[in-house]
Protein backbone atom coordinates (compact mmCIF):
# COMPACT_ATOMS: atom_id res chain seq x y z
CA UNK A 1 0.00 0.00 0.00
CA UNK A 2 1.39 3.67 -1.06
CA UNK A 3 0.58 6.06 1.97
CA UNK A 4 -3.37 6.49 3.32
CA UNK A 5 -5.63 6.01 0.95
CA UNK A 6 -9.14 7.37 2.09
CA UNK A 7 -10.98 8.17 -1.29
CA UNK A 8 -12.64 11.22 -2.04
CA UNK A 9 -14.41 12.45 0.77
CA UNK A 10 -12.05 11.06 2.86
CA UNK A 11 -9.33 13.19 1.02
CA UNK A 12 -11.72 16.12 0.95
CA UNK A 13 -12.34 15.98 4.84
CA UNK A 14 -8.35 15.84 5.19
CA UNK A 15 -7.59 19.18 3.10
CA UNK A 16 -10.62 20.70 4.78
CA UNK A 17 -8.95 20.78 7.51
CA UNK A 18 -5.51 21.23 6.06
CA UNK A 19 -4.21 18.23 7.62
CA UNK A 20 -0.91 17.05 6.67
CA UNK A 21 -1.45 14.68 4.33
CA UNK A 22 -2.03 17.48 1.80
CA UNK A 23 1.56 19.16 2.83
CA UNK A 24 2.88 16.15 1.41
CA UNK A 25 2.20 16.97 -2.48
CA UNK A 26 4.13 19.21 -4.33
CA UNK A 27 3.95 22.22 -2.54
CA UNK A 28 2.47 24.39 -5.62
CA UNK A 29 -0.57 21.66 -5.94
CA UNK A 30 -0.98 21.92 -2.09
CA UNK A 31 -1.29 25.84 -2.34
CA UNK A 32 -4.03 25.50 -4.67
CA UNK A 33 -6.00 23.00 -2.88
CA UNK A 34 -5.81 25.17 0.43
CA UNK A 35 -6.80 27.95 -1.48
CA UNK A 36 -10.34 25.48 -2.94
CA UNK A 37 -10.41 24.11 0.21
CA UNK A 38 -10.04 27.02 2.18
CA UNK A 39 -13.20 28.61 0.59
CA UNK A 40 -15.39 25.63 0.96
CA UNK A 41 -14.94 25.90 4.87
CA UNK A 42 -16.15 29.28 4.61
CA UNK A 43 -18.94 28.34 2.65
CA UNK A 44 -19.97 25.84 5.68
CA UNK A 45 -19.82 28.26 8.05
CA UNK A 46 -18.87 26.14 11.28
CA UNK A 47 -18.42 27.90 14.24
CA UNK A 48 -15.79 28.15 16.51
CA UNK A 49 -16.63 24.83 18.49
CA UNK A 50 -17.70 23.02 15.12
CA UNK A 51 -14.24 23.99 13.31
CA UNK A 52 -12.00 22.96 17.10
CA UNK A 53 -13.91 19.53 17.17
CA UNK A 54 -13.98 19.09 13.45
CA UNK A 55 -10.33 19.47 12.84
CA UNK A 56 -10.19 17.23 16.09
CA UNK A 57 -12.03 14.50 14.12
CA UNK A 58 -10.47 15.04 10.83
CA UNK A 59 -6.98 13.73 12.79
CA UNK A 60 -8.72 11.28 14.05
CA UNK A 61 -9.36 9.73 11.07
CA UNK A 62 -5.95 10.40 9.62
CA UNK A 63 -4.34 8.78 12.51
CA UNK A 64 -6.90 6.03 12.73
CA UNK A 65 -5.94 5.23 9.22
CA UNK A 66 -2.10 5.29 9.27
CA UNK A 67 -2.37 3.33 12.40
CA UNK A 68 -4.31 0.26 10.30
CA UNK A 69 -1.49 0.97 7.10
CA UNK A 70 1.23 0.76 9.28
CA UNK A 71 -0.10 -2.55 11.20
CA UNK A 72 -1.01 -4.47 7.94
CA UNK A 73 1.29 -2.43 5.35
CA UNK A 74 3.69 -5.40 4.86
CA UNK A 75 0.63 -7.77 4.82
CA UNK A 76 -1.81 -6.03 1.85
CA UNK A 77 1.60 -5.27 0.03
CA UNK A 78 2.74 -8.68 0.22
CA UNK A 79 -0.74 -10.02 -1.15
CA UNK A 80 -1.01 -7.45 -3.73
CA UNK A 81 2.11 -8.27 -5.14
CA UNK A 82 1.49 -11.97 -5.31
CA UNK A 83 -2.17 -11.06 -7.09
CA UNK A 84 -0.35 -9.18 -9.49
CA UNK A 85 2.00 -11.61 -10.61
CA UNK A 86 -0.31 -14.77 -9.85
CA UNK A 87 -1.45 -17.02 -12.51
CA UNK A 88 -5.35 -17.58 -13.21
CA UNK A 89 -5.78 -20.40 -10.89
CA UNK A 90 -4.00 -19.17 -8.05
CA UNK A 91 -5.91 -15.58 -7.93
CA UNK A 92 -9.19 -16.46 -6.82
CA UNK A 93 -7.23 -17.74 -3.42
CA UNK A 94 -5.66 -14.93 -2.82
CA UNK A 95 -8.27 -12.58 -3.64
CA UNK A 96 -10.41 -14.20 -0.69
CA UNK A 97 -7.15 -13.72 1.56
CA UNK A 98 -7.27 -9.94 0.29
CA UNK A 99 -11.22 -9.25 0.70
CA UNK A 100 -11.22 -9.21 4.57
CA UNK A 101 -8.77 -6.88 4.86
CA UNK A 102 -9.85 -4.63 2.73
CA UNK A 103 -13.57 -4.70 4.23
CA UNK A 104 -11.90 -4.24 7.34
CA UNK A 105 -10.75 -0.83 6.36
CA UNK A 106 -13.12 0.39 4.42
CA UNK A 107 -15.56 -0.26 7.53
CA UNK A 108 -12.84 2.01 9.78
CA UNK A 109 -12.81 4.49 7.31
CA UNK A 110 -16.83 4.92 7.58
CA UNK A 111 -17.09 4.94 10.79
CA UNK A 112 -14.36 7.60 11.25
CA UNK A 113 -15.45 9.44 8.68
CA UNK A 114 -18.93 9.21 9.98
CA UNK A 115 -17.78 10.64 12.92
CA UNK A 116 -16.58 13.56 10.86
CA UNK A 117 -19.37 13.74 9.45
CA UNK A 118 -21.61 14.11 12.57
CA UNK A 119 -20.11 17.73 13.87
CA UNK A 120 -21.92 18.93 10.79
CA UNK A 121 -25.64 20.14 10.98
CA UNK A 122 -27.51 18.25 8.12
CA UNK A 123 -27.59 21.63 6.16
CA UNK A 124 -23.85 21.59 6.46
CA UNK A 125 -23.25 18.26 5.12
CA UNK A 126 -25.73 18.91 2.17
CA UNK A 127 -23.49 21.83 1.41
CA UNK A 128 -20.38 19.79 1.67
CA UNK A 129 -22.10 17.44 -0.28
CA UNK A 130 -23.13 19.81 -3.35
CA UNK A 131 -19.52 21.22 -2.91
CA UNK A 132 -17.83 17.68 -3.95
CA UNK A 133 -19.89 17.47 -6.83
CA UNK A 134 -19.14 20.74 -7.79
CA UNK A 135 -15.44 19.53 -7.73
CA UNK A 136 -15.87 16.24 -9.71
CA UNK A 137 -18.08 17.87 -12.42
CA UNK A 138 -15.09 20.23 -12.71
CA UNK A 139 -17.36 23.48 -12.30
CA UNK A 140 -14.57 25.43 -11.52
CA UNK A 141 -12.67 25.07 -14.10
CA UNK A 142 -15.56 26.10 -16.37
CA UNK A 143 -15.82 29.12 -14.45
CA UNK A 144 -12.54 29.72 -15.06
CA UNK A 145 -12.68 28.65 -18.66
CA UNK A 146 -16.00 30.52 -19.77
CA UNK A 147 -14.81 33.32 -17.34
CA UNK A 148 -18.23 33.34 -15.55
CA UNK A 149 -19.74 35.89 -13.11
CA UNK A 150 -19.96 35.53 -9.21
CA UNK A 151 -23.76 35.21 -9.85
CA UNK A 152 -23.33 32.57 -12.37
CA UNK A 153 -20.62 30.14 -10.08
CA UNK A 154 -23.01 30.80 -7.20
CA UNK A 155 -26.26 29.29 -9.26
CA UNK A 156 -24.20 26.16 -10.32
CA UNK A 157 -23.21 25.75 -6.53
CA UNK A 158 -26.67 26.01 -5.47
CA UNK A 159 -27.44 23.17 -8.63
CA UNK A 160 -24.94 21.12 -7.43
CA UNK A 161 -25.97 21.01 -4.15
CA UNK A 162 -29.58 20.40 -5.42
CA UNK A 163 -28.38 17.48 -7.18
CA UNK A 164 -26.55 15.96 -3.82
CA UNK A 165 -30.07 16.73 -1.91
CA UNK A 166 -31.72 14.67 -4.53
CA UNK A 167 -29.45 12.16 -4.27
CA UNK A 168 -28.83 12.08 -1.02
CA UNK A 169 -32.74 10.97 -0.85
CA UNK A 170 -32.45 8.65 -3.95
CA UNK A 171 -29.86 6.75 -1.91
CA UNK A 172 -32.10 6.61 1.08
CA UNK A 173 -35.34 5.38 -0.42
CA UNK A 174 -34.19 3.35 -3.08
CA UNK A 175 -30.19 2.36 -2.73
CA UNK A 176 -30.98 -0.54 -0.92
CA UNK A 177 -33.73 -1.76 -3.03
CA UNK A 178 -30.86 -1.30 -6.36
CA UNK A 179 -28.58 -2.93 -4.32
CA UNK A 180 -30.96 -6.05 -3.77
CA UNK A 181 -32.30 -5.69 -7.21
CA UNK A 182 -28.57 -5.61 -8.64
CA UNK A 183 -27.98 -9.09 -6.67
CA UNK A 184 -31.11 -10.64 -7.78
CA UNK A 185 -29.85 -10.06 -11.38
CA UNK A 186 -26.38 -11.03 -11.05
CA UNK A 187 -27.44 -14.37 -9.61
CA UNK A 188 -30.32 -14.68 -12.19
CA UNK A 189 -27.50 -14.10 -14.90
CA UNK A 190 -25.51 -17.32 -13.05
CA UNK A 191 -28.28 -19.35 -13.25
CA UNK A 192 -28.93 -18.66 -17.11
CA UNK A 193 -25.48 -19.43 -17.83
CA UNK A 194 -25.20 -22.49 -15.97
CA UNK A 195 -28.13 -23.38 -17.78
CA UNK A 196 -26.94 -22.44 -20.87
CA UNK A 197 -23.83 -24.40 -20.15
CA UNK A 198 -25.91 -27.36 -19.97
CA UNK A 199 -27.19 -26.94 -23.55
CA UNK A 200 -24.16 -26.31 -24.80
CA UNK A 201 -22.91 -29.10 -23.24
CA UNK A 202 -26.08 -31.26 -24.99
CA UNK A 203 -24.17 -30.35 -28.48
CA UNK A 204 -20.64 -30.92 -27.75
CA UNK A 205 -21.65 -34.53 -26.53
CA UNK A 206 -23.62 -34.89 -30.00
CA UNK A 207 -20.60 -33.83 -31.66
CA UNK A 208 -18.58 -35.78 -29.97
CA UNK A 209 -20.51 -39.05 -30.51
CA UNK A 210 -21.07 -37.97 -34.43
CA UNK A 211 -17.24 -37.30 -34.65
CA UNK A 212 -16.92 -40.73 -32.96
CA UNK A 213 -18.52 -42.81 -36.22
CA UNK A 214 -16.54 -41.04 -38.30
CA UNK A 215 -13.58 -42.38 -39.79
CA UNK A 216 -10.76 -39.69 -39.86
CA UNK A 217 -11.40 -39.03 -43.64
CA UNK A 218 -14.84 -39.11 -43.59
CA UNK A 219 -14.50 -36.00 -40.96
CA UNK A 220 -12.54 -34.63 -43.25
CA UNK A 221 -14.35 -35.26 -46.07
CA UNK A 222 -17.79 -33.94 -44.27
CA UNK A 223 -15.66 -30.51 -43.21
CA UNK A 224 -15.04 -29.92 -46.90
CA UNK A 225 -18.42 -30.79 -47.72
CA UNK A 226 -19.69 -27.85 -45.25
CA UNK A 227 -17.00 -25.50 -46.37
CA UNK A 228 -17.78 -26.36 -50.26
CA UNK A 229 -21.75 -25.32 -49.32
CA UNK A 230 -21.02 -22.46 -47.41
CA UNK A 231 -18.86 -21.03 -50.48
CA UNK A 232 -21.25 -22.23 -53.13
CA UNK A 233 -24.15 -20.44 -51.11
CA UNK A 234 -22.24 -17.23 -51.49
CA UNK A 235 -21.83 -17.30 -54.71
CA UNK A 236 -25.00 -18.22 -55.92
CA UNK A 237 -25.88 -14.61 -57.75
CA UNK A 238 -23.02 -15.96 -59.92
CA UNK A 239 -24.89 -19.04 -61.34
CA UNK A 240 -22.19 -21.41 -61.34
CA UNK A 241 -21.69 -24.04 -63.87
CA UNK A 242 -21.41 -27.78 -62.71
CA UNK A 243 -17.82 -27.23 -63.78
CA UNK A 244 -17.13 -24.09 -61.66
CA UNK A 245 -19.04 -25.86 -58.28
CA UNK A 246 -16.60 -29.13 -59.34
CA UNK A 247 -13.40 -26.84 -59.18
CA UNK A 248 -14.84 -25.32 -56.32
CA UNK A 249 -15.15 -28.59 -54.06
CA UNK A 250 -11.78 -29.74 -55.16
CA UNK A 251 -10.24 -26.23 -53.45
CA UNK A 252 -12.29 -26.91 -50.42
CA UNK A 253 -11.05 -30.44 -49.73
CA UNK A 254 -7.31 -29.00 -50.22
CA UNK A 255 -7.58 -26.40 -47.75
CA UNK A 256 -9.26 -28.57 -44.94
CA UNK A 257 -6.60 -30.83 -45.93
CA UNK A 258 -3.70 -27.71 -45.57
CA UNK A 259 -5.51 -26.93 -42.35
CA UNK A 260 -5.69 -30.17 -40.62
CA UNK A 261 -4.79 -28.57 -37.02
CA UNK A 262 -7.41 -25.79 -37.49
CA UNK A 263 -10.30 -26.61 -39.86
CA UNK A 264 -11.66 -23.46 -41.31
CA UNK A 265 -15.05 -22.78 -39.30
CA UNK A 266 -14.15 -19.75 -37.07
CA UNK A 267 -11.33 -17.89 -35.06
CA UNK A 268 -8.33 -18.34 -37.83
CA UNK A 269 -10.97 -20.25 -40.10
CA UNK A 270 -12.11 -17.06 -41.02
CA UNK A 271 -9.16 -15.78 -42.41
CA UNK A 272 -8.00 -19.13 -43.98
CA UNK A 273 -12.04 -18.98 -45.64
CA UNK A 274 -12.18 -15.29 -46.64
CA UNK A 275 -8.68 -16.36 -48.56
CA UNK A 276 -10.11 -19.50 -50.08
CA UNK A 277 -13.53 -17.02 -51.45
CA UNK A 278 -11.39 -14.93 -52.47
CA UNK A 279 -9.29 -16.94 -54.36
CA UNK A 280 -12.15 -18.51 -56.17
CA UNK A 281 -13.29 -15.38 -57.36
CA UNK A 282 -10.29 -14.31 -58.73
CA UNK A 283 -9.88 -18.21 -60.09
CA UNK A 284 -13.05 -19.51 -61.09
CA UNK A 285 -15.27 -16.73 -61.69
CA UNK A 286 -15.48 -15.49 -65.42
CA UNK A 287 -14.98 -11.68 -65.54
CA UNK A 288 -18.92 -11.49 -66.25
CA UNK A 289 -19.85 -13.55 -62.72
CA UNK A 290 -17.09 -11.10 -61.12
CA UNK A 291 -19.48 -7.72 -62.76
CA UNK A 292 -22.58 -9.90 -61.16
CA UNK A 293 -21.06 -10.43 -57.42
CA UNK A 294 -20.16 -6.60 -57.00
CA UNK A 295 -23.11 -5.08 -58.35
CA UNK A 296 -25.18 -6.27 -55.59
CA UNK A 297 -24.07 -9.98 -54.48
CA UNK A 298 -22.59 -10.85 -51.61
Amino acid sequence: MNGIRIGVVGCLLLCLAGMPVCAQRENKANDGMQKQYAAMVASLNLSVEQQTTFNDKVKALQDGLAAWDQQHREQMGKLEQDLRTADKDAKPKLQEQLRPLKEERSKLEASLRKAVMDVLTSEQQQRLAGLKIYQEKEYPTMVKVLVLNVDQDAKLKDAATAYAAGQGKWEQENGEKAHQLEQQIKEAQNTLNAIRAQREKLETDLNAAVKAVLTPEQQQSWKAYKLQKEIVGRLAKAKLTDEQVGKIKTMCEQTVKDNADAPPTGGRGNEVVGKLYQSIVDQVLTDAQRTEMKSGGR
